[in-house]
């Protein structure tokens, strides 16, 4: 299976690819030296727009598409793991499931 990303997925590589080397770089090695994700890690990718990024945007989040996920999770990936596991708690199964299925109630 062939699968090519559009111009618009591929675009979105490099900006991502930035702020990880720019900003979660040294977050990265704070985790591997101390053993905790920092606060400050949540803050840039929330300030970002990365945390929660596949709820809709009336939840607070970006409405991104699972194909402009991926992409920010193989970046993150590249910087460290752990990250992934941030983006995926504030926008995979879980609260993607709270809006499907919740209420208000």
């Amino acid at each position: 299976m062939n699968i090519e990303l559009t111009p618009e997925l591929e675009g979105l590589r490099a900006p991502v690819r930035r702020f990880t080397q720019r900003e979660l770089e040294p977050l990265a090695r704070e985790i591997d030296e101390h053993g905790e994700i920092s606060r400050k890690a949540w803050e840039v990718m929330r300030e970002a727009g990365y945390l929660g990024m596949r709820l809709p945007a009336q939840y607070g989040g970006s409405s991104a598409t699972l194909s402009q996920m991926c992409i920010v999770l193989e970046e993150f990936s590249r910087v460290h793991r752990v990250l992934t596991g941030l983006i995926d708690a504030t926008s995979g199964l879980t609260p993607s499931a709270f809006v499907r299925h919740g209420s208000r109630e």
